[in-house]
């Protein structure tokens, strides 16, 4: 039995939830910087687009601005050894001098002109860019700085019109400093009258797996069109950890408090839910979920 790294779990799992409303035969551009988070997003892209029917195709934008940049060439051909249908470099010229709004800006600006012009012709029904929190938390400090007044706190949507943004309210600092963390990439939902759900999963401790689990629960709170959930319990404290190695049988709620993320966490993190000692996450179909909880989930040794 397999298992997937964690962060390569959560990852699809966002990926997923960001295009579980189209369908096969449709196209999928990613935005392809060449920075570990793109390459990242790009590599769940073309595996999720492989299971459901899709086209993915990758873009690369050329902003000429640093020496040697000519070498992006070398990201498409990344995009095609990951297994992308297409991969295209854009080379596009940046305003400079007053009125441009700064080089970040101006470079922003012919960026999404470029990647909106490769959305049309062939035409693609999203575009996915590898924005993740520190992104958002450098966009508010940058519209702050600008004077945007209340208006940048919003920050990035994950999802606004051509635009989707699968990473941004993935918690991967969390997923790095963690322990242990119990991946279950599908927990299925055997009804919403019967209300229990079950998946097969995989403890991961620095960076392997050491053990395959089984979870069984009562309803985690699917909604309908979400049948299907990855589900992250994360062990921050090595005695976290080790009291979840030594049980026969560990229960979320029972044998430990399960501290929940849920939606707007990129936001509303604090110091104080980070330092809990077991975190829990659930993506759906429909991203982040909101009021959901582990409580009750049973989870349960699987001899292999």
């Amino acid at each position: 039995m397999g298992a997937e790294r964690p962060a390569r779990a959560a990852v699809r799992a966002a990926v997923r939830a960001a295009l579980a409303d189209l369908g096969p035969g449709e196209r999928v551009l990613v935005a392809l910087s060449g920075g570990p988070d793109s390459l990242a997003l790009l590599a769940a892209t073309t595996r999720v687009a492989a299971e459901g029917g899709l086209v993915c195709a990758a873009v690369v934008v050329d902003h000429g601005l640093q020496p040697g940049s000519a070498a992006v060439a070398a990201r498409a051909e990344q995009a095609r050894i990951l297994g992308c249908a297409g991969a295209d470099v854009v080379r596009v010229r940046v305003a400079q001098g007053p009125g441009a709004g700064g080089p970040e800006a101006a470079a922003r600006t012919v960026r999404y002109a470029a990647l909106q012009r490769a959305a049309s012709d062939p035409p693609a029904t999203a575009v996915l860019l590898g924005h993740t929190r520190d992104d958002q938390a450098e966009t508010v400090l940058l519209g702050l700085a600008r004077g945007s007044g209340v208006r940048s706190l919003a920050g990035m949507a994950p999802r606004s019109g051509l635009w989707r943004r699968p990473l941004l309210e993935l918690p991967r600092e969390l997923v790095a400093r963690a322990r242990g963390v119990l991946v279950f990439p599908a927990v299925l939902e055997a009804g919403f009258i019967v209300g229990a759900s079950r998946g097969d999963g995989a403890l991961r401790v620095g960076g392997k797996t050491v053990s395959y689990h089984r979870t069984t629960a009562g309803s985690i709170g699917l909604q309908a069109g979400a049948q299907s959930t990855a589900m992250f319990i994360l062990f921050m404290t090595e005695d976290a950890l080790r009291k979840f190695q030594s049980s026969r049988g560990w229960t979320a709620g029972v044998d430990a408090s399960v501290t929940m993320i849920s939606v707007g966490a990129s936001a509303q993190m604090t110091t104080a839910t980070a330092q809990q000692p077991v975190i829990g996450y659930v993506l759906s179909n429909s991203g982040l979920m909101a009021g959901v909880t582990v409580n009750g989930a049973r989870v349960t040794s699987l001899k292999l």
